[in-house]
């Protein structure tokens, strides 16, 4: 019985190990998602201030060579930013995933610490069962004798 809590214990240890890691991979996935999203909000920003101008340029009759000009780095924005969009999803589907992942080794932990804990109760059960054993053994030699 002490062999297997050591080996629940080594186990437990590694589940640990691996939840403190994936517990790091969130921190770093969370800080890469804010300097992406400080990208998107940069892009947006660029592409209002884009077409502001543009509206303002377009009141002033900018020639028609100007004005795709504009049109075409409206469309890279555009585009930049949907590229933008699905690398916020796709941190964001690894986010939920190390979160999923941290909460299942976090239940297996838990679970795993139950286990060594009800072995060793069981453990201590039987020692005190066996000690009160023979306690009642010793008595009961003794008693012929009082």
């Amino acid at each position: 019985m002490k062999r297997e809590v050591s080996h629940l214990e080594k186990y437990r240890f590694v589940l640990e190990t691996q939840e403190q890691k994936l517990m790091r991979q969130i921190a770093n996935n969370q800080k890469k998602w804010e300097q992406e999203k400080g990208k998107h909000e940069m892009l947006n920003h660029c592409l209002s201030e884009t077409q502001s101008n543009l509206q303002t340029l377009a009141n002033n009759h900018i020639s028609s060579m100007q004005y795709q000009q504009f049109q075409h780095f409206i469309f890279q924005l555009e585009k930049a930013i949907m590229m933008q969009n699905e690398v916020l999803n796709n941190h964001q589907k690894q986010h939920v995933d190390f979160i999923a992942q941290y909460q299942t080794l976090k239940v297996k932990r838990n679970n795993l610490q139950e286990l060594i804990n009800n072995i060793q109760k069981s453990n201590q059960f039987h020692e005190n069962r066996k000690e009160n054993q023979e306690n009642t053994e010793i008595f009961n030699r003794l008693k012929p004798y009082q």
